[in-house]
């Protein structure tokens, strides 16, 4: 019995603290491992003889802080708080329930999980009008509950954990109450093995390619397991190490407390912890960065990409100068996360055109708004007036024109030699985007930027393309274009209903639908129609931003009979029902116009007035 949970976890019958550090990965077991975890105490309640696996703890005072086992201890408690509704008193020795008290998940979520404990009657009685846990959506559980703060991803799946377990004793008949204690026998008896320090020497115990039930490292917590290594093998005592090494998990207890608010809040769909530390990497690092070679690697956002770049500098620096890097990395970093999770959110508040850039393209805008931050450490009233309109003019214009394509692909566009302008001087960042507008990253193939995309718009048989064709043309720009056509006529209210289409997973509607003919009865009308619609019926004007879902819903309905203003109450999306849409000879007219006011608005607005007028 030296080698149970029970003795580990339990010894001399009393139940041990056990705490989850805030720079640990938060809960992340969704339905798939709950059902393996139901699966084994269903079968090891026969037959015993459970492997629980393997745990990593620093011993502090008598506490268990744990480093590796987390999911495991937490979803056993998870259990355990249901099995009190069925039993509410264990015969067993020692007292299981004692755990549930002694138990300390990451501090950003113990108070709800806290209050949920002390209320769980409550919360299943209020549980039953949803739906069932692998079904309920993170909204309908917060408004259940009557909170005000959106649900962290990890709270919504500790719930959900409690939902499901709840249900497995209950609706789904695959846990029989009568034998509460026989499954908890199976935890407590079950075979672990557990390794204990009292200093930080654990890092270099952290496995990064540690697989647990199926939910695999991100990039982020092997990032932060090499940063933990590194600052331990580098320092000069054991005292320093444990300094150091706490500095670095201080710095990721923020950055995860802010996780989900980076990525429900964001601008377009999901920003995850890994996206964000791709480009972070990429602009800032430990913020020493500052030329053009600096700014290109790595090359890519990718995981293999990400953590190559950083065992590179890892590598070739050792000492003082290791443990310095590894530091400053951690703490840029979170300065990155609060910045993206909050403040950027603030300054679009102020400023829209901080999040429209971010949807018109989201990688580059991303790594723009980081080094504004650390140049301007994060005082948005020192930057030029008219910036952020000029780099949204250039990310559309840059690419928008047909020299861009002769040209080899390194002497397309280098916006890694801007960014290393701009951190030279950031003083002269409105005159620096000017420059590159007017001359382009390649001035023997373009120069002035917007002259070029308007003469090439304004040509015919170009101009056809997006009244024609727009669907097949040029997704990244025809969805910026269609948004804002929209969102620079919108009041504040239907903006941030357009603004949550964006950040859900979108569609291009055809708002007279492809297979129209099937709402012609007359054979001859439909003949005559046939040439001028399927002409436009790809064309711009005939497009329009909504959710995927909506889309499904809509299928190839008439238009007269379409709804889009319980998307976005402003707009196209209103106005729609106002044209006349039961008169087939005019669905031509009402798609050519449409575009012809899209294409205008873009020329007056994304592109800007021709030279003559300026």
């Amino acid at each position: 019995m030296s080698n149970t949970f029970a003795s580990h976890f339990l010894p001399s019958d009393k139940a041990s603290e056990i705490i989850v550090p805030d720079y640990q990965r938060s809960y992340s077991w969704k339905k798939e491992q709950i059902d393996l975890f139901i699966q084994d105490l269903i079968e090891y309640e026969k037959t015993g003889n459970y492997y629980f696996g393997h745990f990593i703890c620093e011993l502090h005072d008598g506490r268990y802080e744990l480093v590796d086992g987390q999911q495991r201890v937490t979803t056993f408690i998870l259990f355990l708080i249901v099995c009190r509704q069925f039993k509410s008193e264990l015969s067993l020795k020692p007292n299981w329930y004692d755990l549930i008290n002694n138990f300390k998940t990451v501090g950003y979520d113990q108070e709800l999980l806290g209050r949920i404990i002390s209320n769980l009657p409550a919360f299943l009685e209020q549980a039953k009008s949803l739906p069932k846990s692998d079904k309920i959506t993170p909204e309908e559980l917060l408004e259940s509950l009557g909170e005000e703060e959106p649900l962290t991803d990890s709270q919504f799946l500790l719930l959900r954990a409690l939902l499901h377990f709840h249900e497995a004793f209950e609706s789904l008949a695959l846990l029989n109450k009568g034998q509460v204690e026989d499954y908890i026998k199976v935890i407590g008896e079950a075979s672990c093995s557990l390794h204990k320090t009292e200093d930080k020497s654990v890092a270099v115990n952290i496995f990064e390619m540690h697989n647990t039930r199926g939910v695999a490292l991100t990039t982020m917590e092997v990032v932060k397991a090499k940063l933990m290594q590194a600052a331990y093998k580098l320092s000069t005592s054991v005292d320093s190490a444990a300094k150091n090494v706490k500095c670095i998990q201080e710095s990721f207890g923020q950055i995860y407390k802010l996780e989900s608010k980076l990525k429900n809040k964001f601008f377009d769909g999901e920003l995850t912890l890994d996206q964000l530390f791709a480009n972070h990497l990429r602009i800032i690092d430990d913020g020493k960065k500052t030329t053009e070679e600096q700014f290109k690697s790595p090359s890519n956002t990718g995981s293999k990409d990400v953590l190559s770049y950083l065992d590179e500098q890892l590598a070739k620096r050792k000492d003082e100068e290791g443990i310095e890097y590894v530091k400053n990395l951690s703490a840029a970093f979170k300065d990155s996360m609060q910045f993206m999770a909050e403040t950027v959110h603030e300054w679009d508040r102020k400023e829209r055109l901080v999040g429209d850039c971010v949807i018109l393209r989201r990688d580059r805008s991303v790594r723009f708004l980081l080094l504004c931050n650390k140049v301007f450490k994060g005082d948005f009233s020192s930057l030029p007036e008219g910036v952020l309109g000029l780099w949204e003019k250039l990310l559309f214009t840059y690419n928008f024109h047909d020299g861009f394509y002769r040209v080899s692909h390194n002497k397309r566009s280098n916006f890694e030699k801007l960014f290393a302008e701009f951190s030279e001087d950031p003083k002269q960042l409105q005159q620096l985007l000017e420059k590159y507008l007017h001359e382009s990253f390649n001035p023997s193939r373009a120069n002035n930027l917007p002259e070029k995309v308007r003469n090439y718009l304004e040509d015919k048989a170009n101009r056809d393309r997006l009244l024609n064709s727009a669907y097949n043309w040029w997704p990244e720009k025809t969805r910026y274009m269609l948004y804002k056509f929209e969102a620079d006529k919108l009041s504040e209210k239907p903006l941030q209903q357009l603004r949550a289409i964006m950040h859900d997973k979108t569609s291009i509607e055809h708002i007279l639908p492809r297979e129209w003919s099937e709402h012609i009865e007359s054979a001859s009308e439909r003949e005559s129609m046939v040439e001028p619609i399927n002409k436009c019926i790809n064309g711009i004007g005939n497009l329009l931003i909504i959710s995927s879902s909506k889309n499904s819903a809509l299928g190839n309905k008439h238009p007269e009979v379409k709804k889009y203003d319980d998307l976005c109450a402003a707009g196209t999306y209103s106005e729609h029902s106002s044209q006349k849409w039961n008169d087939p000879k005019e669905w031509e007219n009402i798609i050519r116009v449409r575009g012809e006011r899209i294409i205008e608005y873009m020329l007056n607005k994304l592109v800007g007035a021709p030279s003559s007028e300026k």
